[in-house]
């Protein structure tokens, strides 16, 4: 097999390491020919040049977890691992993201090029009953191949999956975050996984911090979750029903919206709604806040830590874009 496309993928991989730093696509342009994708990065580069923090030094990770390989053809599926490092006049902040990408290649008059990228955007989706299986097992189980020791996991402060509802709690923010910042790369396995794990992650999260679930064995009321045939609520894996739980609910957990990002707290969520159309298509977890006081977010299906909040550097943002920003209540 020719060395010559991993050469190319490499080189790929380099250019895309430093485009963000640079805010300009320029360097891969001797490399692509995909129209599509190299507007798609321009938009999206100018879109996140508003961020008041610096990009000091960022670093990418590839692993390469499926490959089809030609004489003047090779497809891969690549996963990049992200690092990005902000220094403010008061605080560093280290963003991680995993990304995928599908991207062909092809042999032109001996010179390997990048014919098309292909970037999934499964933020956008909304699922009633998302499916638990992944529906590219390859991607999910290499997504592991990251993993970090650590041998003080946090788990959860009472009996996982007890069907008992609390009327009252306090919430603990502080482990709020210390779950979101362990669980956010790996799914914990006490829990099952979904295509669509974001707000089956905020959850989990939630529930780390003190809530107790709502159990009512009606999948369409409450906000719970179980190991047994009953499984779970809409509200615990569907970004619109635990917006709307969370905003009704009278007893237990609560939250209400504030107006501004930087009026949440840590274990507050945000809720995005890419159209415009009120269907709220992902959640994410505050677990930190920037020098500006702008909130950091944790999250998974795009599986990030400590991201910016108004997702601008996302493929899945469009500028109908709408935020719900929900304060959950520290107690009842």
């Amino acid at each position: 097999m020719s060395s010559h496309w991993r050469a190319t993928l490499n080189e790929y991989v380099r250019m895309v390491n430093q485009f963000e730093s640079h805010c300009s696509i320029d360097p891969l342009l001797p490399l692509l020919l995909d129209e599509q994708y190299k507007d798609m990065q321009q938009k999206r580069l100018y879109r996140i040049q508003d961020r008041k923090l610096n990009l000091k030094k960022n670093e990418t990770r590839m692993k390469i977890v499926k490959l089809q390989s030609r004489y003047d053809r090779t497809e891969v599926d690549i996963l990049l691992k992200r690092f990005f490092l902000y220094d403010g006049y008061y605080k560093k902040i280290l963003e991680e993201r995993i990304e995928q990408q599908h991207i062909i290649l092809r042999k032109q008059k001996g010179k390997w090029l990048i014919e098309q990228i292909d970037i999934p955007i499964p933020e956008r989706k909304y699922c009633k009953n998302p499916p638990v299986t992944s529906t590219n097992p390859e991607i999910k189980s290499q997504i592991s191949s990251f993993q970090y020791q650590n041998n003080a996991l946090p788990f959860f402060n009472e009996q996982i999956f007890n069907r008992s509802s609390k009327k009252s709690f306090r919430y603990e923010r502080s482990k709020v975050k210390e779950y979101a910042d362990v669980w956010w790369e790996n799914p914990n396995p006490d829990f099952r996984s979904f295509n669509d794990d974001c707000t089956n992650f905020v959850s989990q999260c939630i529930y780390a911090g003190g809530a107790s679930m709502n159990y009512t064995r009606n999948r369409a009321l409450g906000w719970w979750y179980n190991s047994g045939q009953d499984g779970w609520s809409f509200s615990w894996t569907v970004s619109q029903c635990l917006k709307n739980y969370l905003l009704t609910n009278l007893n237990g957990l609560r939250a209400e919206t504030v107006e501004n990002p930087k009026q949440l707290q840590i274990g507050d969520v945000i809720f995005y709604d890419w159209d415009g159309d009120s269907k709220f298509q992902h959640s994410a977890i505050v677990t930190d806040k920037d020098e500006n006081g702008m909130p950091l977010v944790n999250a998974r299906t795009v599986n990030s830590k400590h991201r910016y909040w108004d997702y601008k550097d996302s493929y899945a943002w469009s500028e109908k874009t709408k935020y719900s920003f929900c304060h959950i209540h520290n107690s009842l």
